[in-house]
């Protein structure tokens, strides 16, 4: 979009059972992450793994907002609690790629209130496989519901916990996302 380079096709397969397989391709940098629910996630068919910062002010956070956001919206609140926190900020643009960096290490957490679920699916199964934690933005939230996804990912549970805490987030569940309730069923 505008040509910056931070683009990439996200297909991902759900089932009555859940998330199965996803995969975002990278053409602008010639990379392909996958995974298949149960079989680890890979970047170009090599295993790739969450980092494992813990702290914040160690992070590199990414963090997604609607095209027009509000100054006096919660999202921007949210990026002003953090940013003063974390090691650094990034906003890509692209949901599917932030989830594959959270799942390669590249970034240490992203966090987003809203996602359209053809950009949340395939990173969403990506980043868990990879071992990142995946939970919904609300505590009232027991999963991450594809049909209206609103979640925060980090690379462990700690960093979550304090990126939570530094938006102010209530707690979500820490087992991460339900994948029959994911796909909307």
């Amino acid at each position: 979009m505008h040509g910056f380079p931070a683009w990439c096709v996200s297909i991902a397969l759900a089932t009555p059972a859940g998330l199965e397989v996803g995969v975002i391709l990278d053409p602008v940098r010639g990379e392909c992450f996958s995974a298949r629910r149960g079989g680890g996630a890979f970047l170009d068919g090599r295993p790739i793994h969450a980092a494992a910062v813990t702290a914040l002010d160690e992070a590199l956070v990414a963090v997604s907002f609607p095209p027009h956001v509000a100054a006096d919206s919660p999202a921007v609140a949210d990026f002003l609690a953090v940013v003063s926190r974390a090691h650094s900020i990034r906003r890509s643009g692209s949901t599917a790629l932030n989830l594959a960096y959270v799942a390669c290490g590249r970034l240490h957490a992203f966090w987003a209130r809203r996602i359209a679920c053809w950009d949340a699916a395939a990173g969403l199964l990506i980043a868990r496989e990879a071992g990142a934690a995946v939970e919904p933005f609300a505590a009232a939230a027991a999963d991450v519901p594809l049909d209206d996804p609103a979640f925060m990912v980090a690379s462990t549970p700690s960093l979550l916990a304090e990126l939570r805490q530094a938006i102010g987030a209530p707690a979500g569940r820490r087992a991460g996302c339900d994948d029959r309730a994911a796909c909307g069923k």
